[in-house]
């Protein structure tokens, strides 16, 4: 069983995957309306840092222990409107957490397996 250690499970953050923030940045040079804009990216659901150690856990099938240690001095609670860059870039809805993970660990054990070979 692996060690996992989690800041305190209060915490909240909305967590993103790269397919919805790197289009994004590479599309804002061709729409005039960008230009000279501040824009918020990412994804749109909240979620624990816990329920975030949790869901890495079973995106990459591993039992772990999930240990929580101390707070840091942080925000409790992370989250943007995104309503601005959605309408500008008609953007579709972000890919879940889940979802997300699940392409992560995909490629990260493809890529460990390249390693071995």
């Amino acid at each position: 069983m692996s060690r996992w250690s989690s800041l305190a499970t209060a915490n909240r953050r909305a967590f993103s995957y790269i397919d919805d923030v790197a289009p994004v940045i590479a599309r804002s040079i061709l729409l005039p309306e960008a230009y000279n804009q501040v824009f918020n990216v990412g994804g749109d659901t909240m979620y624990t840092v816990n329920e975030l150690a949790q869901a890495v856990c079973r995106a990459m099938g591993v039992d772990a222990e999930i240990r929580h240690v101390p707070a840091r001095n942080e925000v409790k609670h992370a989250y943007a409107d995104h309503e601005k860059a959605r309408s500008t870039f008609d953007l579709p809805d972000p890919i879940p957490l889940d979802a997300g993970l699940a392409r992560m660990a995909a490629w990260a054990k493809q890529v460990w397996e390249q390693k071995d070979e």
